[in-house]
């Protein structure tokens, strides 16, 4: 018999920040205020003042109403944004896990990080922001839950317990090594150049040692450390971080080079050369003619 689908569970649930209320309120006061005055200008100050009370309360009661029924919803599956700002007016935005690229959060001044809200940014594509979520409180520990919840496998986020109080979230993943080479696997190919990435063994590091020119030093340096990938890219791969070939008097070598997308000790990337990039095509499966391969290697932190 097999088993049945995890069910989707809600970890957390939240509203926009209750300043955003006030702020509304606000707002609605000083657009009222003068016309109230001018009503009490011309009949009874009595009346100006019943008036501007009664519309103030109605103008707390409609932001409070459409708050109150407007979340943000992070599930073991998903993150979601319901949101109703009119009797006739409401939107849904969901983003699976899978599905994000990257993440950030904004606060741009005093009060953002005085009451620490604002925006926060999940991108499912390279060009645009595809989900967004405006005056969110607790931003920053929003934004370390997502990427918390991001990095686990689905079985382990279906394990995972609602949490009550998202001030307190603090936690920081300490991932092993394997994790870490799978993660940064999976960083690699969310780059729209990167094609395929495999991690190389000894046997592949061997023949990278037995076979690569000595002018490319750095190559070798693959061999000694904890992660060593191969990755595959197009043409219309990105600038190198640094001029890829170095002339000194009458000897050209090739240096290594940094690679930013990675963030972890001693990154470096290096091109191999014809020999040891004829043995590494043979194991990827949609490498075209004029695709590169490209050698990265890191200590994992």
């Amino acid at each position: 018999m097999q088993d049945s689908p995890i069910q989707e569970k809600i970890l957390y649930k939240t509203h926009q920040h209750p300043i955003v209320l006030f702020f509304d309120v606000f707002k609605a006061m000083i657009i009222l205020l003068p016309i109230c005055l001018a009503i009490g200008f011309f009949y009874w100050i009595l009346g100006w003042i019943l008036i501007f009370i009664v519309l103030l309360w109605l103008t707390f009661f409609y932001n409070y109403f459409f708050r109150s029924r407007s979340f943000i919803i992070v599930s073991n599956k998903q993150i979601a944004m319901k949101v109703r700002n009119w009797f006739f007016s409401a939107y849904k935005m969901t983003l699976s896990y899978h599905q994000i690229k990257d993440t950030a959060y904004s606060k741009n001044n005093f009060f953002h990080f005085l009451f620490n809200f604002w925006t926060f940014f999940a991108r499912s594509s390279p060009w645009e922001w595809d989900f967004s979520a405006n005056y969110l409180k607790y931003v920053e520990q929003f934004f370390n839950l997502i990427n918390y919840i991001y990095s686990l496998p689905q079985e382990e986020r279906d394990k995972l317990q609602p949490i009550e109080n998202l001030k307190i979230f603090t936690y920081k993943k300490v991932l092993s090594k394997d994790q870490t080479i799978a993660q940064e696997i999976q960083n690699l190919l969310s780059i729209i150049w990167i094609k395929e990435v495999i991690l190389l063994d000894k046997k592949d590091k061997k023949f990278i040692f037995e076979n690569e020119e000595d002018r490319n030093h750095w190559v070798y340096e693959a061999i000694n450390r904890e992660a060593t990938l191969c990755a595959t890219h197009d043409s219309d791969f990105r600038n190198a971080d640094a001029p890829i070939v170095h002339k000194i008097w009458e000897k050209v070598i090739f240096p290594w080079i940094s690679f930013h997308e990675i963030q972890q000790k001693n990154v470096i990337s290096a091109s191999p050369g014809i020999a040891v990039h004829k043995y590494l095509s043979s194991k990827f499966k949609n490498l075209d003619k004029d695709d590169a391969t490209l050698i990265i290697w890191f200590d994992v932190n």
